[in-house]
């Protein structure tokens, strides 16, 4: 249902809104991102001046009040001291060259905070404190815990629901006898999603949406949806193919990872914390993309080895030996002969 009155509104939306006005908004953008280039040139070059050198014909034609002082790289205090100071402004009083001066100062102060965020990620995780690390990531942990109750009510609860009925109704325990049920979820699944998905992000890309938020609402809902119906095509083809011999035997050497699935998710975080936070090797930030995708592969690499030997002397991971032994209030046994022995005994 909100699939569908996004796409309708979205719909009704670019139908009844007058072109003229979005043409003109997107060329007033088009001048505002000239002149943000501009700005961003000077600070380039006076890095230490141009918050001070704020556009006096607009504090002095629309009495926008603006904080003075220089904002530099650690100076936290003073960013939300400027933050504070600015006023709100009468955007529909202003000329339309004054609106988009305005405007062009807005977007190089956001770039500017953007900049700061950065700053004092780089800090937390190059110095060599561990405490400071951890106090920066549960400060962004506990502003990020504002949005959990409405995405776990309304994303995540119902996508438990949905895996729970796959295992209740016998579907996921006897794939082989709901084949045509798996074939629909695939090739359905696949076939809307990537659709859906791939018209949401051009909806959404469009430059027009910038101007018209309605309709770039309506894009990422239908884009956001996308993704789910995707999941269960995803979903829907590795039950057909874990059916197949050849696919097994392909992937079955991935499957020690699974076993252990806990105890390689708290050994990979130890692992990528050592090499890029200040207090071990200190590398975040000095490390390109395809370099870290060639870290992640030898990681997994490493976790397959250490996974596949591991099992061969034990029942579980030491995580999940840990996990199930507190969950059942008593030691289980971990090594495999103790397994034996305990089946011989019984």
């Amino acid at each position: 249902m909100p699939l569908l009155v996004s796409m309708f509104a979205a719909l009704y939306f670019g139908v009844t809104r007058d072109n003229t006005e979005i043409t003109n908004d997107r060329q007033q953008e088009i001048i505002i991102n000239q002149q943000l280039d501009v700005l961003l040139q000077q600070e380039k070059d006076n890095p230490k001046e141009i918050w001070v050198n704020k556009n006096t014909e607009i504090e002095e034609e629309s009495t926008l009040t603006a904080a003075s002082g220089a904002v530099i790289e650690g100076d936290v205090e003073a960013l939300e001291e400027r933050e504070e100071a600015v006023e709100e402004v009468d955007e529909d009083s202003m000329t339309d060259e004054e609106l988009i001066t305005y405007k062009a100062q807005q977007l190089f102060e956001r770039k500017q905070n953007c900049t700061q965020d950065e700053a004092k990620e780089t800090a937390a995780f190059t110095q060599t404190s561990y405490i400071e690390a951890t106090k920066y990531r549960a400060k962004s942990a506990v502003e990020a815990l504002g949005n959990t109750p409405t995405f776990a009510f309304f994303v995540c609860l119902p996508l438990f629901m949905v895996g729970y009925w796959l295992v209740a109704s016998g579907r996921m325990k006897n794939p082989q006898q709901h084949q045509s049920f798996f074939s629909v979820v695939c090739w359905g699944g696949l076939s809307i999603g990537l659709l859906l998905s791939i018209a949401g992000t051009f909806i959404s890309l469009h430059p027009v949406t910038k101007s018209a938020i309605e309709v770039r609402a309506g894009g990422q809902t239908i884009f956001y949806y996308g993704q789910f119906i995707l999941c269960a095509g995803y979903i829907g083809l590795f039950v057909k193919l874990a059916s197949k011999a050849w696919f097994i035997k392909g992937f079955s050497w991935l499957a020690p990872l699974g076993k252990m699935a806990l105890t390689n998710y708290i050994s990979h975080s130890i692992i990528l914390t050592t090499i890029f936070y200040g207090y071990a090797d200190g590398m975040f930030g000095q490390i390109a993309r395809g370099q870290q995708m060639l870290i992640v592969v030898a990681v997994i690499f490493a976790q397959v080895v250490f996974c596949t030997l591991w099992l061969k002397f034990f029942r579980f991971g030491p995580s999940e030996w840990l996990w199930r032994s507190i969950t059942y209030m008593k030691s289980q046994p971990l090594r495999l002969e103790q397994k034996l022995n305990t089946s011989i005994a019984s």
